[in-house]
């Protein structure tokens, strides 16, 4: 009986023994796993519930709806990647564009986004995870422009169009050395786009038809009846057949106002001309300044115009 109880008691020792480390193991994995949910947990707040979301951490980027809902995510194919952003190429030219600050690209329609990876723009299905088009550069005005419309260039080092809504379609085809849009009271034109072409300039609407004759010097600007060139720092006013017009010898600076034309002249003269009526609406007004774009403002206010010059201002009856 004595050897039996003794057998018992050492069967009794060695589970104990065994128990002791196993429940130590347990606790210690028990509490490890709910370290790594909270660690999890605080990431994923991180990401989701700040006032500014994560766009970019730990080699992945996140993507949000305009609620800052997480959407998805892309791992980067090279750490770092980013959302992508514009390249104006307009800054090479005299296009008179929309200048401001530089911004990342937005997600479009909770579905697609522009990445920059790996020294090359992606175009990303959000959805269905996945790359449909490569760029070397993106042009939409630093978010300025219809954010369903995006300048695109290709590996060929053409410009065109594309439009995004639930899909992806070419609007102006890959044919352009260079793309831009004009500015009117300081938001984007997107009537006509300005386009160059084998060395000429021309204007295109948004089915790639032409608006206007090539012409051979750079495109500044345009309104309902002209459009503005420059070559050597001298300006031009053309119509849309490609004919000069009203002085052969061209300006030191030219811009517009409704149909009306803003005029610096040779002679550092400034005035206001009425296509339309082959008529000056000013004088001459002599000004000082070689920072002709800055030396007058010109507004049209019901049928009145009001200028000011270099801190002298007038009004003009147009209904006269």
């Amino acid at each position: 009986m004595v050897k039996r109880n003794n057998s018992i008691l050492s069967i009794i020792i060695i589970l104990l023994v065994l128990m002791i480390p196993l429940s130590s193991l347990s606790i210690f994995l028990h509490i490890n796993q709910e370290s790594n949910n909270e660690a999890t947990n605080e990431n994923t707040d991180n990401i989701v519930s700040n006032q500014e979301p994560v766009k970019y951490q730990n080699g992945s980027l996140y993507f949000y709806d305009n609620n800052t809902n997480l959407i998805g995510s892309y791992t980067c194919q090279k750490d770092p990647c980013s959302y992508a952003k514009s390249t104006i190429d307009d800054s090479n030219y005299p296009i008179d564009y929309l200048k401001n600050q530089e911004l990342e690209t937005n997600v479009i329609n909770d579905s697609f986004v522009f990445i920059n990876d790996n020294n090359k723009i992606l175009l990303y299905d959000i959805k269905k995870k996945e790359t449909i088009k490569t760029y070397k550069a993106i042009n939409n005005y630093n978010n300025a422009l219809d954010p369903t419309l995006m300048l695109v260039l290709n590996d060929e080092n053409k410009w065109g169009v594309i439009s995004i809504t639930n899909e992806v379609e070419e609007i102006i085809p890959h044919e352009y050395d260079f793309i831009g849009l004009i500015k009117k009271d300081n938001l984007i034109d997107t009537e006509y786009f300005v386009v160059k072409k084998d060395s000429l300039w021309g204007l295109i609407d948004q089915e790639n038809s032409m608006m206007s004759y090539y012409l051979s010097y750079a495109i500044v600007s345009y309104n309902d009846l002209a459009i503005s060139l420059q070559d050597n720092q001298t300006y031009y006013v053309y119509d849309y057949n490609g004919k000069r017009l009203i002085d052969q010898n061209g300006f030191n600076y030219v811009s517009f106002t409704g149909k009306l034309i803003n005029i610096i002249d040779k002679n550092n003269n400034f005035y206001v001309y009425d296509l339309q009526n082959g008529a000056k609406v000013t004088p001459d007004i002599p000004i000082t300044s070689t920072d002709y774009a800055n030396s007058f403002t010109s507004y049209i206010n019901g049928n009145v115009l009001e200028i000011t010059v270099e801190g002298n201002s007038s009004t003009y009856d147009l209904a006269i």
